[in-house]
């Protein structure tokens, strides 16, 4: 069987350009090889979902965009898929009846879907996870080449970095098509654009409209058969309407947002489009997989923290960094969201996690104690429920204790817990249930004889107590769990999973005002 010469006698037949003789020469491959009619019929199908997800497009020819067909051509794309769909039923007919096929030879068969040239550079993975990867059908690593071709990421966050300068930072779940390095078709997913003039006229494509480069940031949002949003962050956009019988355009410039609501009728063609202004989602999207050097992040390092977590990946998202000058870095322990696991948080991005249903946290396996009794914590924190124990920091395990117990108690208030010098636990907790749906700074200060326990700012509870027993044997650090005494794992008895997000986490082993706590809430605003 010669399948390059199938392949290319198939696409010749489908993109209506083939001859007489080369129809009976298709016809003859077909009729002397299972085989052949598998690659085949499988071809055909690809084309379909590609017609489905895609409708009448064609690639871009070097680096000129092309014009998009409106769907005035949707009868003759009817003709074309009935004609297909015959084709395919008889492909299919023959193949079922050559069962007596050796199971070895269908195995044989590939499954892959089309790669092509190559565009881009994978530069950052956090947690993803393609249905089908490379050539090779395995998932790209950081590094790597990635082709032309239709990709399904099932979970996580790629980055691609294109020759012309663009960056694509692509999120779960997505179903998209990487056409050329100025044109990435989308049917499902959100797409985060940043493109320097070297890359003008870079192009998301949807179903129903074009988001045309002007030289921008941007971001799209696409729920299959539903609607289309477009926010533009920096410059201008073109929006330009393609499934309409009429040349529409919309041009978007920074601090913009639309939102195009359409549907399909039972032939999948699109009708009843409504182009709709809406309110510019800053903290929707991921826009960028380095934290940023801004005033909160310069503020904390100004104050000489011995761990702080700003929740910056590393480029394969299997560790955080710590931006303290002691740079022991947290690694990412079971972080496997169907999603994604981060999310835009109070500077830049936080970790998200989903409590007991996720199981996830961040582990660190030593930092400087307090050798005097004097610690400062601070976080951002979001909640979405309040699991009992709620974990946001804490040097405590199972049975082996540390320095501090910081997050939730069983009831859902917030809660330090220390040990004093004579041995004694102590809890300080706030006097009412911790909020929910809404970004909190929390923070508590042990001065050696008193702990202080703020929220947004403002002094919440506070007890006087006999300094701070600093002979506690663990030395790691629990991020979004409590964590095991004996192996890097959870606490297999009361773990307390957080529920939510967890963003610039800072220790300090000092003492922490009334103003610097507050300076600290105000600049996370």
């Amino acid at each position: 069987m010669n399948k390059e010469r199938i392949i290319e006698l198939s696409n010749q037949m489908l993109n209506r350009e083939i001859t007489g003789e080369e129809k009976q020469e298709l016809g003859k491959h077909l009729e002397s090889s299972s085989q052949a009619r598998q690659v085949y019929y499988e071809l055909c199908e690809t084309h379909a979902l590609l017609k489905d997800y895609h409708q009448n497009f064609e690639l871009p020819q070097n680096t000129d965009l092309p014009k998009s067909q409106s769907n005035k051509g949707a009868f003759r794309y009817l003709l074309w898929a009935t004609s297909l769909a015959a084709i395919s039923l008889f492909v299919f007919t023959l193949i079922q009846s050559q069962s007596q096929v050796p199971q070895i030879e269908a195995e044989t068969l590939s499954q892959a879907p089309y790669r092509g040239t190559i565009l881009a550079k994978l530069d950052r993975s956090i947690g993803s996870q393609f249905t089908y990867g490379n050539q090779n059908g395995q998932q790209p690593k950081v590094g790597e080449q990635v082709a032309q071709g239709l990709y399904t990421l099932e979970q996580g966050i790629i980055q691609l970095n294109y020759q012309n300068g663009a960056q694509a930072i692509i999120e779960a779940p997505a179903h998209f098509s990487l056409d050329s390095d100025l044109l990435i078709t989308c049917s499902q997913g959100k797409i985060s654009a940043f493109v320097p003039p070297e890359a003008k006229n870079f192009t998301i494509r949807t179903a129903v409209a074009d988001v045309v480069d002007l030289g921008t940031e941007f971001s799209v949002w696409v729920v299959e058969n539903e609607f289309v949003e477009t926010h533009v962050y920096k410059g201008l956009i073109d929006v330009r309407l393609t499934a309409t019988q009429e040349e529409r355009s919309r041009e978007l410039k920074a601090q913009e947002a639309v939102r195009i609501i359409f549907e399909k009728d039972e032939r999948q063609v699109v009708q009843n489009i409504s182009i709709n202004d809406i309110d510019l989602k800053n903290d929707f999207f991921i826009r960028n997989l380095q934290e940023p050097d801004n005033d909160y992040s310069k503020y904390i390092s100004q104050l000489g923290p011995v761990a702080y977590f700003p929740m910056e990946m590393s480029k394969d998202g299997s560790t955080l960094s710590d931006w303290s000058t002691y740079k022991n870095d947290a690694s990412a322990n079971r972080i496997a969201h169907k999603n994604n696991l981060l999310v835009r948080g109070k500077s830049g991005n936080a970790l998200h996690l989903s409590g007991a249903n996720h199981k996830g946290f961040l582990y660190v396996p030593d930092y400087p104690k307090s050798p005097l009794g004097e610690i400062t914590v601070s976080a951002w924190v979001y909640a979405k429920s309040r699991p009992s124990w709620a974990t946001i920091v804490k040097n405590w395990g199972m049975r082996e204790w540390g320095q501090f117990h910081f997050g939730l108690n069983q009831t859902g208030f917030l809660d330090v817990e220390v040990m004093d010098k004579d041995g004694q636990k102590i809890h300080i907790k706030e006097k009412d249930k911790f909020p929910t749906g809404s970004w909190q700074h929390v923070a508590f200060v042990h001065t050696g004889s008193e702990v202080r326990l703020y929220r947004n700012g403002k002094l919440m509870a506070s007890e006087q107590v006999n300094g701070l027993n600093t002979q506690g044997k663990l030395k790691s650090l629990g991020i979004g769990t409590k964590i095991s005494d004996q192996d890097h794992g959870f606490d297999r008895k009361v773990p307390g999973h957080w529920d939510g997000s967890l963003d610039e986490i800072a220790i300090f082993n000092q003492i922490l005002s009334e103003e610097e706590i507050l300076k600290l809430y105000e600049l996370g605003l």
